[in-house]
């Protein structure tokens, strides 16, 4: 670029040339600066968001097993519904037949 500048104008002194020069070696700098500091704050968001998907996957671990030993409660529950419900049938049953017999008598 600089030679692309010093053929379409009159012929710049040296000091001239490394002003220039300079100046791009700034702005240069300056974008590295700019760089670096964004690349900075994403490897910070990366870290903070593999901490946070490490919360989460910790949390979701937790929940799932607490979900399997309620699931495990309730079948337990329902089965000793179950057994109430004809242990009930059969009192009733049992106290049908006792009356029947007392009837009977």
């Amino acid at each position: 670029m600089l030679s692309f500048v010093i053929r379409l104008s009159t012929p710049l002194s040296v000091w001239q040339i490394a002003h220039v020069c300079k100046l791009s070696y700034r702005k240069k700098d300056a974008l590295l600066k700019d760089i670096s500091q964004i690349l900075g704050a994403v490897e910070k968001r990366q870290v903070e968001l593999e901490t946070e998907y490490d919360r989460l996957k910790l949390q979701w671990h937790i929940g799932m097993s607490e979900l399997r030993n309620k699931e495990s409660e309730t079948i337990i529950l329902e089965n000793l519904i179950k057994k109430r419900d004809e242990q009930i049938k059969e009192f009733k049953a049992q106290l049908a037949g006792d009356e029947h017999e007392s009837e009977g008598e």
